[in-house]
């Protein structure tokens, strides 16, 4: 069993996997893009967020910056969040 599956089944995992180490520091890329737009440029806020995030129930949602988190696919946000 891979560190990413030990951690997405809640088990005790290695932090410093190589593997998720990487995925950590991509999504650290993108959320810094993000927190860098103006607030005004909400088309491109946006496309970040949903390709950010591991489900959103719609599109009538809003996140203000700045935003954090790790990885960001285990995030899911319900309708009008």
């Amino acid at each position: 069993m891979s560190e990413k599956e030990k951690m997405l089944s809640g088990l005790v995992y290695s932090a410093t996997d190589p593997e998720l180490l990487n995925e950590l520091n991509e999504v650290k890329e993108v959320v810094h893009r993000y927190n860098s737009l103006s607030p005004s440029d909400t088309d491109a806020r946006f496309r970040i967020l949903k390709s950010l995030l591991g489900h959103t129930a719609d599109d009538d949602f809003i996140i203000n910056q700045p935003f954090y988190c790790d990885y960001g696919k285990q995030i899911r946000i319900g309708r009008r969040f």
